[in-house]
């Protein structure tokens, strides 16, 4: 007799697994296995089996095993790291998870030889792909202001080449230049998620050194206990009363490209690869929650 094939609402159980063995014994426990359902074409890169316990029609599910949550977030620039509007930070991972920590390790060692890197060219064919708008923003108009220095309220962005401009440009934090501005760096670190934005130098100072934090970002707290994941931020502000949206699109891309170069490091693995019993044990990142109060 043929496996029965039914359509996705017919499926009101889920069954999550994170480990392949864990997965084998409930598709071992199933009175009846289906076929893949008609009306389903979807790949959200989740393997799923389908199947019948008892009355209940269930569907089982297994995790992708290497998660990224890419984005952009406020930068916390200070003297030990040296943050610019553009560059990435990725949360730090802990844990046993020998295959992502083996390709961040390698990404570090290519992104520290230019020459090797291909960030750059994933972020040209990004901008290739959508438009300027998502290239680089210039040095001209990176602003960085002392903490307690505060944006004048209801001014324009206040960028050197904006000649609508209010903010004092002579309070602007002094940094050296860098030999190639448009090539975005890397760092590694904790990064701190809450649901509040952070538009005040001070309060960004404060909240980050009791963290260690390097960037903001509002999306991976709601994840991390049920869904953690390695968190990849492009800086499109840094946390102050300052910032606007002038640097988003081009920091989505600077976090996409480093995402793509990091994923050429990830080993595929396949189900029964006896290190995928790793998948799930591990925190991809410090990410931690703050609270403003």
């Amino acid at each position: 007799m043929p496996n029965a094939q039914l359509d996705v609402a017919s499926y009101r159980v889920g069954i999550l697994c994170a480990l392949s063995h864990e997965r084998a014994a409930v598709e071992a426990a199933l009175d009846e296995e289906h076929e893949w359902p008609k009306d389903y074409n979807e790949d959200d890169g989740n393997v799923y089996s389908f199947g019948k316990i008892g009355e209940h029609n269930v569907v089982i599910a297994s995790l992708p095993e290497v998660r990224l949550l890419v984005g952009i977030g406020g930068g916390v620039p200070s003297k030990q790291h040296d943050i610019r509007l553009g560059d990435v930070v990725f949360s730090q991972p802990s844990g046993d998870h020998g295959g992502v920590i083996y390709a961040l390790s390698a990404l570090k060692a290519r992104h520290g030889n230019p020459k090797r890197s291909k960030v750059g060219e994933h972020l040209a064919k990004i901008t290739e792909e959508l438009s300027e708008r998502y290239g680089y923003q210039g040095a001209e108009n990176d602003d960085l202001f002392p903490p307690d220095y505060a944006h004048v309220a209801g001014s324009e962005p206040c960028h050197n080449t904006n000649p609508f401009r209010r903010c004092d440009i002579k309070r602007h934090i002094k940094r050296e230049v860098r030999s190639n501005p448009g090539s975005p760096r890397l760092h590694y670190g904790n990064i701190a998620s809450g649901d509040e934005v952070i538009k005040n130098g001070l309060e960004r100072d404060r909240i980050a050194s009791g963290l260690g934090a390097l960037c903001f970002e509002m999306e991976a707290a709601g994840l991390e206990d049920s869904f953690p994941c390695l968190v990849v931020r492009g800086i499109c502000d840094y946390s102050d009363s300052h910032k606007n949206k002038d640097w988003q699109r081009y920091a989505a891309a600077t976090a996409a490209a480093f995402a793509r170069e990091f994923l050429s490091f990830v080993r595929v693995q396949t189900a029964d690869d006896p290190t995928s019993k790793q998948r799930g044990q591990a925190h991809f990142g410090h990410v931690f929650n703050f609270g403003t109060s």
